[in-house]
C-alpha cells in the first residue's frame, strides 16, 4: 500500500524531542524531570571554565579545540566533562593532544576498506543493536540512522582487530561514542 501523503518526519522527530531528557534519552513522564536549578548552574559555571581553557584551531579545514595540559585541565576531567564539551575534551585526549588527528585522513579512508569487508560477527552484532541503550531517540528506530551507523562501526573494528572481533559489551562504548561523533571517528 502507498502512502497518500509523504510522512512528517519533522513532526515525528518534534514528538521524540519533546519526550527527551537533555541527554537524548526517552522519559517515561516527562513531568518527573529531576534536573535541579544547581546542577544546571553547576554545569554552566563549568562549561564556562572549560571555554576559557579551550584553544581554537584547524586541522585539515574541520575546526577543532586545544585544551593546555596542567594539573588543572586533568582535575577538572576527574570532576566531568561538561557535556558541550565532551566532544572536543575526548577529541583532544584521544589523538595525543591533537597530535593524531593529521591523519584523519588515513584513518577515514581505512574505516571505509574496513566497511567493505565482510565479518564473521555481523550476524551477532545485528542481533545485539536493539538492545542497545534502546531508550535514546539516535537508537529507537530500528535500522534507523543510529542503528546502522553503530553496525557499521562495530563491524568495522571486528575486521580492524580480528583478535578481539566483537563482544557484546562494545555495544554500549561505540553507542555512547556515536552519541558525540561521527561514525568515522567513533570507529578508532
Amino acid at each position: 500500500k502507498r502512502y497518500e501523503t509523504v510522512p512528517d518526519v519533522a513532526g515525528e522527530m518534534e514528538k521524540w524531542f519533546m519526550v527527551a531528557d537533555r541527554y537524548g534519552f526517552v522519559e517515561h513522564d516527562p513531568t518527573m524531570r529531576t534536573v535541579v536549578d544547581s546542577q544546571v548552574k553547576k554545569e554552566v559555571e563549568r562549561s564556562t571554565k572549560w571555554a576559557g581553557m579551550a584553544v581554537h584551531t584547524v586541522i585539515h579545514g574541520r575546526d577543532l579545540h586545544a585544551f593546555k595540559t596542567s594539573a588543572k585541565f586533568y582535575k577538572r576531567i576527574y570532576k566531568g566533562i561538561p557535556d558541550c564539551w565532551r566532544r572536543d575534551a575526548w577529541y583532544f585526549l584521544c589523538t595525543d593532544e591533537l597530535r593524531a588527528a593529521k591523519n584523519d585522513d588515513a584513518i577515514v579512508e581505512h574505516y571505509h576498506q574496513l566497511l567493505d569487508k565482510p565479518s564473521i560477527h555481523e550476524r551477532q552484532i545485528d542481533l545485539d543493536i536493539p538492545r542497545t541503550m534502546n531508550g535514546h531517540i539516535m537508537f529507537r528506530q530500528r535500522y534507523g540512522q543510529g542503528q546502522r551507523a553503530l553496525f557499521n562501526v562495530l563491524r568495522a573494528f571486528s575486521s580492524y582487530d580480528e583478535e578481539v572481533g566483537y563482544c557484546q559489551g562494545m555495544t554500549n562504548i561505540a553507542a555512547t561514542l556515536l552519541v558525540y561523533f561521527e561514525e568515522e571517528v567513533s570507529m578508532f
